[in-house]
């Protein structure tokens, strides 16, 4: 098909001029091995949670909300990939002496974020 060597030629020039990393374009990575530390991109709906801002089940490293005009829209977030496991804890009393919630189970960060909202 003749086109296909356009659609690689193509590729090939982005890649020389544009410099390209190695990013795994993922539709869910907590169910695949082997990716933390690497670079992922993923497409989920911008929510807040209590420990930051997620994009689907993934938190977004730096950023502790949305903006308004952002929140509930679908955005898609590059990153890479940190999973934090967090021992099973009633809660957690901070050094003031308020209680904190605590967490349990796996957290997936994407650290050094880059997004974008979908159209």
């Amino acid at each position: 098909m003749p086109w296909m060597k356009t659609y690689w030629l193509l590729i090939l020039l982005c890649c020389a001029f544009a410099g390209c990393k190695e990013t795994n374009v993922v539709t869910n990575p907590i169910n695949q091995k082997n990716m933390e530390g690497k670079m992922i991109t993923i497409q989920g709906k911008a929510l807040n949670s209590k420990a930051g801002a997620v994009a689907g089940d993934y938190f977004v490293d730096g950023l502790q909300a949305w903006p308004t005009d952002i929140h509930s829209k679908t955005v898609e977030v590059t990153g890479i990939l940190k999973i934090l496991e967090h021992a099973a804890v009633e809660y957690v009393r901070n050094p003031d002496g308020s209680i904190n919630q605590g967490m349990e189970g796996k957290q997936y960060i994407l650290m050094q974020p880059k997004w974008r909202l979908m159209e």
